[in-house]
């Protein structure tokens, strides 16, 4: 069992240093308001980042159902059965427990859980699983690698110790982060949905929406996003896929006209190189609204369901996801 309260640590403390508003595609050629990006100052220079993290989602970080794949190899059940579902939804809520602890990005975990599926996938990652125990230590350390390289601040292996009670040392953490680093090819930075949802609402005109419906906007997406980290169903869905979907669902809280949004989705869908109207679409949207009504319920109150033909629950083959209702990856 970990407990980020274990041995009294405390991982902070152990760290080292409207009308019609959209009118035609060249809207968004207009300046807008990306102050809150860095390194972008123009529409150009959004679109710009927008497509350079599309190429780099679709070369070096793409992940597969690689759950399925181990179960397939061990279809047994009990204490010595491999890595399942609901293992690494335990582990993403740990991670998001010890970075609130620590005053974090809470996005830190979503690149932390990039590292772990990533390297899972891999042929060296393979032990970890199909024992639980590696899973654990390989989880732990992602984040801690994540927190090094993303956070100002950087734990300790020593602390990553502490917080397993023990059961790992840091001779142990080091180790693992080597193996992780060598797996993934040091590819460390890999573009979170949450950076999308930002450079896309950076594309809107400034006066589109007020401050206060910005910030609810922003809310909904990241709650949609963070829901997205969490579930394995999302594990084969690219980060843009699952920006656009939290974005669709959100942008309807504001005072922005059904035929803004649709038109800045369809812009946002030609620049990413997205099918809107997908199965895939449809289900990431689907989901992720009924994961914010299940578990924000202040935010339920600002989230309605998409206003369009519902894709099947069921979708794709979920039986490919070792206990797992639903697999969005699966549906196309």
């Amino acid at each position: 069992q970990l407990s980020h309260k274990s041995k009294g640590l405390n991982p902070c403390k152990t760290a080292k240093t409207k009308t019609s508003r959209l009118t035609t595609h060249e809207t968004i050629l207009r300046p807008t308001m990306i102050a809150d990006i860095p390194h972008v100052s123009t529409t150009d220079e959004a679109i710009s980042s927008i497509q350079a993290m599309c190429f780099q989602e679709e070369n070096g970080y793409q992940c597969d159902d690689y759950i399925a794949q181990i179960s397939a190899s061990f279809p047994v059940s009990g204490p010595q059965c491999p890595v399942d579902v609901e293992c690494r939804v335990k582990m993403a809520e740990w991670c998001y427990q010890v970075v609130d602890f620590c005053h974090f990005n809470r996005e830190t975990v979503a690149i932390a859980m990039s590292f772990l599926d990533r390297y899972l996938m891999t042929s060296i990652g393979r032990n970890a699983l199909e024992n639980r125990k590696l899973f654990q230590l390989a989880a732990m350390t992602s984040l801690y690698t994540a927190i090094k390289i993303h956070e100002p601040e950087a734990m300790e292996p020593k602390v990553v110790a502490g917080l397993s009670r023990g059961t790992y040392t840091e001779e142990q953490v080091t180790t693992m982060e080597a193996s992780i680093l060598g797996a993934i090819q040091w590819r460390m930075n890999p573009p979170t949905a949450l950076a999308f949802v930002h450079h896309f609402l950076a594309l809107l005109p400034a006066e589109a929406l007020t401050e206060e419906e910005n910030m609810t906007v922003l809310e909904l997406s990241k709650c949609q996003t963070e829901l997205a980290v969490k579930d394995y169903s999302f594990v084969g869905v690219k980060a843009s896929t699952i920006a656009l979907a939290a974005l669709a669902n959100a942008l309807p809280s504001s005072s922005l006209a059904a035929q803004d949004i649709e038109q800045f989705m369809d812009i946002l869908a030609k620049v990413t190189k997205t099918e809107r109207h997908s199965k895939l679409m449809f289900a990431a949207q689907d989901i992720l609204c009924e994961g914010v009504q299940t578990t924000s319920p202040l935010l339920a109150k600002r989230i309605s369901s998409p206003a369009r033909v519902v894709a099947p629950k069921n979708v794709g083959n979920a039986g490919q996801v070792h206990t797992s209702p639903r697999c969005v990856a699966g549906s196309r």
